[in-house]
């Protein structure tokens, strides 16, 4: 029993931390102006923590980890337009899987980026860097041909949202602050918004 209460801990153990900054109005979603719909979405990169699941504060049971709401409707989305998916994380390898096999998407991800597979993690770019090119590579596109702006991340936290933005990819903040925003990221705050916004992303795409 003391050993599997110890594993549950080690694979719950997150820590999400929110910056907080002005908010936009949850009563229209504004997108800048360059980022309206985006030529061919190449992949989507989903945090793990705190956007595909959520955890209770201060609950590090397995129990306590559950799907976030909204989130199976925009992976859907995304799937439906044969738009591979994939997990970039600053969690340890064990923590990620577990997550996603919680989420209930983990064989659906094409990989999943752990803090384990970079040297350095968000809010540094490589662990995006790493995803663009992984995936360059499994599907032998050109750079030229995906530009990281048709990459789309899905944050919830300033860290991640810096990182994502740096790297060059469309960047979408989903956090639980009402009041984060992050320069260059697309705010939402409701699960409605975020599929609007995803569909609004990829419209006219097949």
């Amino acid at each position: 029993m003391l050993r599997k209460q110890r594993f549950f801990y080690l694979i719950c153990f997150i820590c999400v931390c929110f910056c907080t900054a002005r908010c936009y109005s949850n009563d229209r979603i504004d997108l800048p102006r360059e980022q309206g719909r985006v030529e061919e979405v190449k992949g989507v990169f989903w945090d793990v923590n705190g956007v595909l699941v959520d955890i209770k504060k201060n609950k590090f049971y397995l129990k306590k980890i559950l799907p976030r709401h909204g989130m199976r409707e925009v992976f859907s989305h995304f799937a439906s337009l044969g738009v591979p998916q994939c997990a970039v994380s600053n969690g340890r390898r064990r923590e990620v899987d577990a997550s996603l096999l919680i989420a209930g998407v983990k064989e659906d991800m094409v990989f999943s980026i752990s803090a384990d597979d970079v040297k350095k993690t968000k809010p540094n770019p490589e662990p995006y860097l790493t995803a663009v090119s992984k995936l360059r590579e499994k599907f032998g596109w050109t750079e030229s041909k995906t530009d990281n702006a048709r990459f789309i991340a899905v944050e919830d936290t300033i860290t991640g949202a810096t990182a994502a933005v740096r790297a060059g990819l469309t960047t979408i903040l989903w956090s639980k602050d009402p009041n984060a925003t992050y320069p260059g990221a697309i705010t939402v705050h409701t699960a409605a918004d975020f599929l609007k916004v995803c569909q609004e992303l990829t419209a006219g795409q097949e």
